[in-house]
């Protein structure tokens, strides 16, 4: 199994260090190496039951599969078949491929999301339900998506939005990206059963190449021709998109071998019909991934017209980007926005590809929004980049990273609109993600004053406000506003969530302790040097605590301060303290742990890491802990499933590593 599962788990990845195992214990030549992992969420798709018709609704599950991994924060398994690598025979019936994830689970992967359902098809038409699981990710409880429709037609034309729908779950509404699409499943309900059926023993045969079972070249061009030939006989949109899909899949590092065979198939295949956009601007992609850069380009360009959507033009532009075109890039960018193709991600491409070209000093030839005649040469890639910016905003209003982004070229020009778009952002940051910053860039405005009245008027519409006022006032050393905006907060709300209190705290003790903030970053440096904290440390903390009581960061640092001064039973009620004022936290756990540890009370210390991980069961530093602790224990065995967990969870986290550095001495021992 483990050859398999590192085999899934090299799809797509560029060879940087081969034979590199991917988890701790995933082979005995490198228990202390593991994966880097950018993606932020890695989705294991186990099968859509259906008694009726189970090939078909497998192929449903591939194309949501298709849909999920065109998502950048996102990598697919496939997790499509039971398989056991220890048994000579490799046939596969369809019980094999239609089983509950309570029966069978494809270990060591590092999904923490998985997806499953089940497709209930009858005279009254298809019931879909999914189940998506993040657990492992945010902890929450398993989220079912049910959608019904008159048709398989209708439910297979539904899957871009249901794709969407589970990426919004997760991610959050997504304005960035256009994802290749189809407009309708645009045949007859025997094709169209035929199709599906095609599209899932292809991901099948994909699938069961990571146990070693032989797919041959003859077959894979005969399954090709199949579904291109369908989609030519038919015109259809769905198949020539399927087809794309197809080949992009066994067009990247890991399965290329399966890929190479359909690499004169593609130009033959895809014809220059509008139909064909979206499949041939998938297989464009995959051809680029095997370094066939011109012929991507090439077969891409046939479909760049006016009408095209803006997923075939953001392909295009990426293939461009790749091959290192950058003025064809730009230039794609500007025909697909001079030609109608209103989409945010569009918009939000052009900019990006812009402050590349602004921050590495390339040449860009032709601007689209701005007169160079009226702007002075070094203002004019800023504001072209200002106005994609904007335009990005205009059409995706609730993407406050882009208005924030849009806001620091504002600033740098003056716009005349920047106040607009500030109060915009005022208004609509409710958790204080992205005002901050700005607040911190309108300071080198030669006037800043009219933020605020913005931020007052704001105040009722967006609690968070307050904090964005307070801020503003502390930064312009008007300490006397800042407790006054503090305390109309707490005056105004009966209820503050956590997160806005802690906020408030945080403003209030720079309010009443001017420079804490670089005293308490000094504390911890020191503190992280291994020096001994003087008793002024601990005094100017212990009166924080006292401002702030709900900040747990201040207790652990004054817990750390009592423990340089090998003081454990003060530094031991302080964590009490912590829980007892501020509430449950994973770091309180940890810190109480340690204490016990350093006590060499062993046991006691196993037991609160046990209690800490009943109550956060997903945070990686206490799993790390408890790998460690184990293994200084030689209770390597024990320590297995709090690494493997904590590697699901955050692959590339830093406590991982030193838990593997930690095996990799026992190893060697």
């Amino acid at each position: 199994m483990i050859n398999a599962v590192e085999r899934m788990k090299s799809v797509g990845r560029r060879e940087q260090d081969a034979g590199a195992p991917t988890s701790i214990f995933g082979s005995a030549a490198g228990l202390a190496q593991s994966i880097e992992s950018e993606e932020q969420f890695r989705i294991g798709i186990y099968p859509v039951i259906c008694e009726r018709s189970p090939e078909i609704a497998m192929g449903l599950a591939s194309c949501l599969a298709y849909f999920l991994e065109q998502y950048r924060d996102a990598k697919v398994y496939r997790c499509f078949a039971r398989f056991d690598a220890n048994d000579d025979n490799s046939e596969i019936s369809d019980s094999d491929y239609q089983f509950e994830i309570a029966d069978w689970e494809l270990t060591g992967l590092a999904d923490n999301v998985v997806l499953s359902g089940r497709l209930e098809v009858g005279s009254s038409g298809c019931d879909l339900d999914l189940v998506l699981d993040s657990g492992l990710l945010d902890e929450r409880e398993p989220e079912q998506y049910t959608t019904h429709h008159d048709s398989l037609a209708e439910t297979v034309q539904e899957l871009p939005r249901v794709a969407a729908q589970l990426m919004e779950s997760l991610a959050g509404p997504n304005y960035e990206q256009a994802i290749i699409e189809y407009a309708t499943a645009d045949l007859a309900a025997q094709e169209l059963e035929s199709l599906l059926e095609s599209v899932f023993y292809w991901n099948l045969d994909v699938y069961l190449s990571f146990w070693d079972v032989e797919w041959l070249e003859a077959d894979r061009l005969e399954q090709f021709r199949d579904v291109a030939s369908l989609g030519k006989s038919h015109g259809s949109e769905f198949a020539a998109w399927c087809l794309g899909m197809m080949t992009a899949q066994v067009m990247q590092a890991g399965v290329a071998e399966y890929g190479e065979v359909l690499v004169p198939e593609v130009p033959e295949t895809f014809d220059a019909e509008v139909r064909m956009a979206g499949g041939a601007a998938a297989a464009a992609a995959g051809l680029a991934s095997l370094g066939f850069s011109d012929r991507a380009i090439d077969l891409v360009n046939q479909y760049l017209a006016p009408e095209a959507e803006a997923g075939v033009w953001s392909r295009a532009i990426e293939i461009q980007l790749e091959a290192g075109q950058i003025s064809s890039a730009i230039d794609t960018c500007q025909r697909a926005l001079e030609g109608g193709a209103e989409h945010p991600a569009l918009y939000w491409q052009y900019a990006q590809i812009l402050i590349n070209a602004e921050t590495h000093e390339w040449d860009v030839e032709a601007l689209l929004f701005v007169d160079p005649e009226t702007v002075a040469d070094e203002e004019q890639l800023p504001a072209e980049i200002m106005h994609a910016l904007k335009s990005h905003v205009e059409l995706a209003p609730d993407n406050l990273r882009a208005l924030q982004l849009a806001l620091t070229y504002m600033i740098e020009l003056e716009d005349a609109e920047l106040w607009s778009h500030f109060e915009r952002l005022a208004r609509n940051d409710s958790f204080g993600e992205f005002t901050d910053d700005i607040i911190d860039r309108l300071l080198d405005l030669p006037e800043h004053n009219p933020a605020y009245d913005i931020l007052k008027g704001a105040t009722d519409a967006n609690p968070y406000a307050h904090v964005f006022l307070a801020h503003l006032a502390l930064a312009d050393e008007d300490y006397s506003l800042a407790s006054e905006t503090i305390q109309a907060c707490r005056g105004q709300l009966a209820e503050l969530d956590d997160s806005l209190e802690s906020e408030l705290q945080r403003l209030e003790l720079s309010a009443k302790l001017p420079g804490f903030e670089a005293s308490f970053a000094e504390i911890k440096l020191l503190l992280g040097s291994n020096s001994q904290a003087t008793e002024a440390h601990v005094d100017l903390l212990e009166s924080a605590v006292e401002i702030a009581p709900g900040m747990i960061d201040l207790y652990i640092e004054l817990s750390r301060c009592y423990l340089s001064w090998k003081d454990k039973d003060s530094a031991q009620e302080v964590l009490n303290d912590a829980r007892r004022l501020a509430g449950d936290a994973p770091q309180i756990e940890l810190g109480l742990a340690r204490i016990l540890w350093a006590n060499n009370d062993r046991e006691q210390a196993i037991s609160q890491l046990n209690a800490g991980l009943e109550a956060f069961p997903s945070d990686v530093y206490l799993l790390a802990q408890m790998a460690n602790y184990l293994i200084a224990n030689d209770q390597l065995e024990d320590a297995r499933p709090f690494i493997v967990r904590a590697e699901t969870i955050a692959p590339s986290h830093r406590a991982i590593w030193q838990v593997r550095h930690l095996v990799a001495q026992k190893m060697a021992q």
